[in-house]
Protein backbone atom coordinates (compact mmCIF):
# COMPACT_ATOMS: atom_id res chain seq x y z
CA UNK A 1 0.00 0.00 0.00
CA UNK A 2 1.53 3.44 -0.84
CA UNK A 3 0.92 6.62 0.99
CA UNK A 4 -1.44 8.50 -0.84
CA UNK A 5 0.54 11.13 -4.00
CA UNK A 6 4.31 9.72 -2.24
CA UNK A 7 5.12 6.82 -3.21
CA UNK A 8 6.04 5.62 -0.92
CA UNK A 9 5.16 2.32 1.26
CA UNK A 10 3.26 2.78 4.53
CA UNK A 11 5.18 1.40 7.57
CA UNK A 12 3.36 -2.00 7.84
CA UNK A 13 4.21 -2.90 3.78
CA UNK A 14 8.20 -1.93 4.93
CA UNK A 15 8.28 -4.15 7.95
CA UNK A 16 6.60 -6.86 5.79
CA UNK A 17 9.15 -6.37 3.02
CA UNK A 18 12.20 -6.75 5.75
CA UNK A 19 11.02 -9.66 7.01
CA UNK A 20 10.14 -11.14 3.67
CA UNK A 21 13.93 -9.86 2.36
CA UNK A 22 15.15 -11.96 5.84
CA UNK A 23 13.41 -15.31 5.59
CA UNK A 24 14.84 -15.88 1.95
CA UNK A 25 18.20 -15.02 3.01
CA UNK A 26 17.74 -17.58 5.54
CA UNK A 27 16.60 -20.00 3.60
CA UNK A 28 19.31 -19.28 1.14
CA UNK A 29 21.81 -19.78 3.49
CA UNK A 30 20.21 -23.26 4.70
CA UNK A 31 20.44 -24.18 1.00
CA UNK A 32 23.90 -23.17 0.80
CA UNK A 33 25.17 -24.88 3.75
CA UNK A 34 22.50 -27.12 5.14
CA UNK A 35 22.23 -24.55 8.20
CA UNK A 36 22.50 -21.15 9.32
CA UNK A 37 26.13 -21.32 10.09
CA UNK A 38 26.66 -18.31 12.20
CA UNK A 39 25.05 -20.68 14.80
CA UNK A 40 27.67 -23.55 14.44
CA UNK A 41 29.27 -22.05 17.88
CA UNK A 42 25.78 -22.00 19.66
CA UNK A 43 24.83 -25.36 19.14
CA UNK A 44 28.67 -27.05 19.51
CA UNK A 45 29.01 -27.86 15.82
CA UNK A 46 31.79 -27.88 13.02
CA UNK A 47 32.73 -25.27 10.93
CA UNK A 48 33.47 -26.51 7.26
CA UNK A 49 35.98 -24.63 5.66
CA UNK A 50 33.91 -23.29 3.52
CA UNK A 51 31.29 -21.72 6.03
CA UNK A 52 34.46 -20.64 7.87
CA UNK A 53 35.61 -18.57 4.92
CA UNK A 54 31.65 -17.07 4.57
CA UNK A 55 32.35 -16.31 8.09
CA UNK A 56 35.59 -14.59 8.15
CA UNK A 57 34.41 -12.61 5.87
CA UNK A 58 31.69 -11.51 7.42
CA UNK A 59 29.07 -13.61 6.69
CA UNK A 60 25.74 -13.41 8.13
CA UNK A 61 25.97 -9.78 10.23
CA UNK A 62 25.38 -6.93 8.42
CA UNK A 63 25.36 -8.44 4.99
CA UNK A 64 22.50 -9.38 2.68
CA UNK A 65 22.50 -13.36 3.40
CA UNK A 66 19.96 -13.73 -0.01
CA UNK A 67 22.80 -11.92 -2.00
CA UNK A 68 25.27 -13.53 -1.01
CA UNK A 69 24.32 -16.82 -0.69
CA UNK A 70 23.38 -17.21 -4.58
CA UNK A 71 26.40 -15.47 -6.11
CA UNK A 72 28.00 -18.73 -4.01
CA UNK A 73 31.47 -16.22 -3.37
CA UNK A 74 30.32 -14.43 -0.80
CA UNK A 75 31.60 -11.28 -2.43
CA UNK A 76 31.27 -7.68 -1.18
CA UNK A 77 31.45 -8.54 2.49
Amino acid sequence: MERAGTGMRSAPNLLSHALGRQALGHQALVERFGRLPHRNILRGRSTTPAVQSFLDRGGFAGADPARQAHSGSGAGL
